[in-house]
C-alpha cells in the first residue's frame, strides 16, 4: 500500500513539473491552461498593439489597417484570440481601431492612426462676407456640410455709451470669430475673424413705479 502511494505521489510530481515547464516555453499555452483551471482571462490592454503602417492615405472608402497583437512574445490570432471593428475610417484626420478581447483574453482597447488628405488650411482659400463664408479649392467652389463645416463665436465689448432723452446710446465692438474645418477628404482647420469696431443701439431707461412719493 505505501509503495502504490509513493507511486502515486511520483506521477503527479512528475504531471505537475511537465506542466510547469509547458507553460514556461509557451506563454499562449499558458493562458489556455490557466484559463482550462479556472483563472482569469488576460486583459488586451496587457497586449501590445502595433500598425504595419502608421498613416494611410484618404481613398473615400474605410479604411481598415492590419494590426499586430502580441502578449509577452506571441503574436495573437485574429477571431480566435481577438477581433477587429473600426470607427471614424472613411473621413481625412484620424481613425480608431477597436480590439476585443476572445476565447482566453478579455476586454476592449482603442489605438487610432492617420488618415491622410488635402491639406485644409494651405490648399483652401476661405472667405468671409457679411457673414456668409465661402471655401475655395483649385478655384473651385466647396460644399459647407460636405467638405467643411463651420464653427461661429461672436463677442461684444462696450466701447462707449451714451445718455440721451429715452435711455443710453451704446457703442460696442464687435468681434465674429470662425473656425473653418475640412471634412471628408480635407483635413486640417483654417480660423478667421472679422472685427466690426462701431455698432450702436439704443438702450430704453423707462422705470415703472408702483407708489407715490
Amino acid at each position: 500500500m505505501k509503495k502504490n502511494y509513493k507511486k502515486f505521489v511520483a506521477l503527479c510530481s512528475v504531471l505537475v513539473a511537465a506542466f510547469t515547464v509547458v507553460v514556461a516555453v509557451n506563454t499562449k499555452t499558458e493562458s489556455k491552461a490557466f484559463d482550462w483551471f479556472g483563472g482569469d482571462k488576460i486583459s488586451v490592454k496587457k497586449c501590445a498593439i502595433s500598425f504595419y503602417e502608421d498613416t494611410y492615405n484618404w481613398t473615400g472608402s474605410e479604411i481598415k489597417p492590419e494590426v499586430r497583437v502580441n502578449y509577452l512574445g506571441t503574436d495573437l490570432e485574429k477571431n480566435v484570440d481577438y477581433i477587429v471593428s473600426y470607427k471614424d475610417n472613411i473621413d481625412a484626420g484620424e481613425g480608431k481601431v477597436v480590439i476585443e478581447g476572445k476565447g482566453n483574453y478579455k476586454g476592449k482597447e482603442t489605438v487610432k492612426f492617420k488618415i491622410k488628405g488635402i491639406d485644409f488650411k494651405n490648399e483652401c482659400i476661405a472667405s468671409i462676407t457679411n457673414g456668409v463664408v465661402q471655401v475655395f479649392y483649385k478655384g473651385k467652389l466647396l460644399t459647407d456640410g460636405k467638405d467643411y463645416y463651420v464653427m461661429h463665436l461672436t463677442q461684444e465689448i462696450l466701447e462707449k455709451s451714451q445718455a440721451t432723452g429715452n435711455g443710453y446710446l451704446n457703442t460696442y465692438k464687435v468681434t465674429d470669430y470662425y473656425t473653418i474645418t475640412g471634412k471628408g477628404k480635407f483635413d486640417g482647420c483654417i480660423s478667421n475673424q472679422i472685427v466690426t469696431s462701431t455698432v450702436k443701439f439704443e438702450k430704453s431707461n423707462q422705470i415703472d413705479f408702483d407708489g407715490e412719493d
